[in-house]
């Protein structure tokens, strides 16, 4: 299996600035962590994007092993998706992942929390909701790629992973101008790695548009009611 580094995207904004496909799968739903195994898009019907093709899925019987590489494998896809910028097919690549991994784990065998609780494909999940925040970010869908985070969180991610997701949503909470969350978010990854530079920079920034956006709302207070009686 072709095996590829985690995706460390840059600061920037590239991409284009719209676009649906972001969180979508080849059918062009999204999934949220919560969808049960029977609602999982089945394995096979998942369809290649553009010009790469997406990895052969092991049989129903197959090795638990063989089943995580798959996942990976599609991972992987997603990961020269978004190298190459293409970012409206990386994130729904990464989310198609989940939707596999999820039609492993059936409801009589436990469903999510059965996956949730597998120390292997775990933190493979994670990494995939992560990336797709992370693409959703750059097609500025920040709702979407908070919501990623938050299911991404739910894989109990530690270290690097867990920082990441945290700073990543963070970055979600003040597109969607809500510093206050991600103030929170910033502090909560300077708990896992203390001397993160990026979080301390983004935690400072946090700080300055929460205390402007506090400086707006005590304004509009005062010409509201400082003539009041």
């Amino acid at each position: 299996m072709v095996k590829l580094e985690e995706v460390e995207p840059d600061n920037g904004n590239g991409g284009n600035d719209g676009g649906n496909g972001v969180g979508q799968s080849a059918t062009g739903v999204f999934t949220p962590m919560g969808t049960t195994a029977a609602q999982a898009l089945p394995t096979l019907a998942i369809e290649p994007r553009g010009k790469l093709g997406l990895p052969t899925p092991p049989t129903t019987n197959a090795p638990m092993q063989d089943k995580y590489e798959y996942i990976d494998a599609i991972k992987a896809v997603g990961n020269q998706y978004f190298k190459a910028g293409d970012f409206d097919a990386a994130g729904p690549t990464y989310t198609d992942a989940v939707r596999a991994a999820l039609a492993f784990y059936p409801d009589e065998q436990g469903g999510k929390n059965a996956m949730l609780a597998d120390e292997k494909i775990a933190p493979i999940i994670a990494k995939c909701y992560s990336n797709s925040a992370m693409a959703a970010l750059k097609v500025k869908q920040p709702t979407l790629a908070r919501d990623m985070c938050n299911s991404g969180l739910e894989c109990r991610p530690t270290g690097d992973d867990k920082v990441k997701l945290l700073t990543r949503k963070a970055d979600a909470h003040l597109a969607l101008d809500d510093a206050d969350d991600a103030v929170e978010c910033l502090q909560a990854a300077l708990a896992v790695d203390p001397n993160n530079v990026t979080c301390k920079r983004k935690l400072y920034d946090a700080k300055q548009a929460l205390k402007a956006s506090r400086k707006a709302e005590a304004e509009r207070s005062k010409q509201l009611f400082g003539g009041a009686a």
